[in-house]
Protein backbone atom coordinates (compact mmCIF):
# COMPACT_ATOMS: atom_id res chain seq x y z
CA UNK A 1 0.00 0.00 0.00
CA UNK A 2 1.27 3.46 -0.91
CA UNK A 3 1.70 5.59 2.18
CA UNK A 4 2.11 9.33 2.02
CA UNK A 5 4.12 11.20 4.62
CA UNK A 6 1.64 14.06 4.56
CA UNK A 7 -1.69 14.68 2.84
CA UNK A 8 -1.44 16.02 -0.69
CA UNK A 9 -3.15 19.29 -1.56
CA UNK A 10 -6.53 18.67 -3.17
CA UNK A 11 -5.41 20.34 -6.42
CA UNK A 12 -2.74 17.63 -6.88
CA UNK A 13 -5.26 14.80 -6.97
CA UNK A 14 -6.79 13.36 -10.12
CA UNK A 15 -10.53 14.06 -10.13
CA UNK A 16 -12.87 11.49 -11.66
CA UNK A 17 -16.37 12.60 -12.63
CA UNK A 18 -19.01 9.86 -12.99
CA UNK A 19 -22.51 10.59 -14.31
CA UNK A 20 -25.56 8.30 -14.63
CA UNK A 21 -27.92 9.29 -17.49
CA UNK A 22 -31.31 7.54 -17.72
CA UNK A 23 -32.56 8.38 -21.21
CA UNK A 24 -36.28 8.29 -22.05
CA UNK A 25 -37.45 4.98 -23.52
CA UNK A 26 -38.48 6.68 -26.79
CA UNK A 27 -35.04 8.27 -27.21
CA UNK A 28 -33.42 6.91 -30.36
CA UNK A 29 -29.93 5.43 -30.46
CA UNK A 30 -28.99 8.14 -32.98
CA UNK A 31 -29.90 10.91 -30.52
CA UNK A 32 -28.06 9.16 -27.68
CA UNK A 33 -25.01 8.86 -29.95
CA UNK A 34 -25.21 12.60 -30.60
CA UNK A 35 -25.34 13.26 -26.84
CA UNK A 36 -22.12 11.30 -26.29
CA UNK A 37 -20.53 12.99 -29.31
CA UNK A 38 -21.08 16.33 -27.59
CA UNK A 39 -19.40 15.00 -24.44
CA UNK A 40 -16.57 13.51 -26.50
CA UNK A 41 -16.06 16.95 -28.05
CA UNK A 42 -15.33 18.28 -24.56
CA UNK A 43 -12.70 15.57 -24.12
CA UNK A 44 -11.17 16.47 -27.50
CA UNK A 45 -11.06 20.22 -26.95
CA UNK A 46 -10.55 21.00 -23.26
CA UNK A 47 -7.20 20.73 -21.54
CA UNK A 48 -7.01 18.70 -18.37
CA UNK A 49 -9.33 15.81 -19.36
CA UNK A 50 -7.16 12.69 -19.48
CA UNK A 51 -9.83 10.10 -20.32
CA UNK A 52 -13.48 9.75 -21.26
CA UNK A 53 -15.47 6.54 -21.27
CA UNK A 54 -19.12 5.63 -21.47
CA UNK A 55 -21.40 2.66 -21.90
CA UNK A 56 -24.72 1.08 -21.07
CA UNK A 57 -25.36 0.02 -17.51
CA UNK A 58 -24.48 -3.60 -16.92
CA UNK A 59 -28.02 -4.32 -15.67
CA UNK A 60 -29.70 -5.26 -18.96
CA UNK A 61 -33.14 -4.40 -17.59
CA UNK A 62 -32.02 -0.75 -17.69
CA UNK A 63 -32.08 -0.55 -21.49
CA UNK A 64 -31.64 3.20 -22.00
CA UNK A 65 -29.45 3.88 -18.96
CA UNK A 66 -25.87 4.95 -19.52
CA UNK A 67 -22.89 5.95 -17.42
CA UNK A 68 -20.00 8.12 -18.45
CA UNK A 69 -16.78 8.95 -16.66
CA UNK A 70 -14.22 11.65 -17.28
CA UNK A 71 -10.86 11.75 -15.54
CA UNK A 72 -9.41 15.20 -14.96
CA UNK A 73 -5.81 15.99 -14.13
CA UNK A 74 -7.04 17.85 -11.04
CA UNK A 75 -10.06 19.62 -9.60
CA UNK A 76 -9.12 22.88 -11.34
CA UNK A 77 -9.55 21.15 -14.73
CA UNK A 78 -12.88 19.66 -13.55
CA UNK A 79 -14.12 23.08 -12.43
CA UNK A 80 -13.15 24.56 -15.82
CA UNK A 81 -15.12 21.79 -17.58
CA UNK A 82 -18.22 22.34 -15.42
CA UNK A 83 -18.43 26.04 -16.25
CA UNK A 84 -17.33 25.85 -19.89
CA UNK A 85 -19.84 27.01 -22.54
CA UNK A 86 -19.47 23.73 -24.45
CA UNK A 87 -20.43 21.74 -21.32
CA UNK A 88 -23.45 23.96 -20.75
CA UNK A 89 -24.57 23.49 -24.37
CA UNK A 90 -24.12 19.71 -24.09
CA UNK A 91 -26.21 19.71 -20.89
CA UNK A 92 -28.93 21.77 -22.58
CA UNK A 93 -29.10 19.13 -25.34
CA UNK A 94 -28.99 16.11 -23.00
CA UNK A 95 -31.29 17.13 -20.12
CA UNK A 96 -34.55 17.14 -22.16
CA UNK A 97 -33.70 13.58 -23.33
CA UNK A 98 -33.66 12.19 -19.78
CA UNK A 99 -36.56 10.42 -18.07
CA UNK A 100 -37.04 13.11 -15.44
CA UNK A 101 -34.91 15.87 -16.85
CA UNK A 102 -32.24 17.32 -14.60
CA UNK A 103 -33.68 15.55 -11.53
CA UNK A 104 -32.76 12.13 -12.96
CA UNK A 105 -29.02 12.85 -13.26
CA UNK A 106 -26.81 11.19 -10.67
CA UNK A 107 -23.30 12.62 -10.68
CA UNK A 108 -20.42 12.31 -8.29
CA UNK A 109 -16.71 12.98 -8.23
CA UNK A 110 -13.94 11.22 -6.42
CA UNK A 111 -10.33 12.18 -5.90
CA UNK A 112 -7.49 9.79 -6.62
CA UNK A 113 -3.81 10.20 -5.98
CA UNK A 114 -2.04 9.98 -9.35
CA UNK A 115 0.29 7.21 -8.10
CA UNK A 116 -2.55 4.82 -7.25
CA UNK A 117 -3.23 2.10 -9.77
CA UNK A 118 -6.43 2.35 -11.76
CA UNK A 119 -9.01 -0.21 -10.74
CA UNK A 120 -10.79 -1.60 -13.79
CA UNK A 121 -14.42 -0.52 -13.46
CA UNK A 122 -15.93 -2.70 -16.17
CA UNK A 123 -18.73 -3.86 -13.84
CA UNK A 124 -20.33 -0.43 -14.42
CA UNK A 125 -20.36 -0.89 -18.16
CA UNK A 126 -21.85 -3.55 -20.43
CA UNK A 127 -18.41 -3.83 -22.02
CA UNK A 128 -15.54 -1.52 -21.25
CA UNK A 129 -12.82 -3.25 -23.19
CA UNK A 130 -13.11 -1.62 -26.61
CA UNK A 131 -10.87 1.38 -27.23
CA UNK A 132 -11.77 3.68 -30.11
CA UNK A 133 -9.92 6.50 -31.79
CA UNK A 134 -11.45 9.92 -32.29
CA UNK A 135 -12.70 9.16 -35.82
CA UNK A 136 -13.84 5.60 -35.16
CA UNK A 137 -17.62 5.36 -34.63
CA UNK A 138 -18.86 2.59 -32.40
CA UNK A 139 -22.20 0.97 -31.61
CA UNK A 140 -23.95 2.08 -28.43
CA UNK A 141 -24.00 -1.40 -26.93
CA UNK A 142 -20.22 -1.30 -26.41
CA UNK A 143 -18.44 0.51 -23.64
CA UNK A 144 -16.15 3.15 -25.07
CA UNK A 145 -12.87 4.35 -23.65
CA UNK A 146 -10.91 7.34 -24.96
CA UNK A 147 -7.51 8.19 -23.47
CA UNK A 148 -4.95 10.87 -24.25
Amino acid sequence: MLQLSKPLPIDKLQTNHIVFLPFKENCSDLVITEAFSLLKNLFDTLCGISSFQYGKCADLSLDKNYIFEMAFTDCVARDHYLTHDTHIKAAEFIIPLLKNGKQSIIAFDYLKHKKFLDIHRSQFFKSATVTHTANDPCPLDEGVIYKK
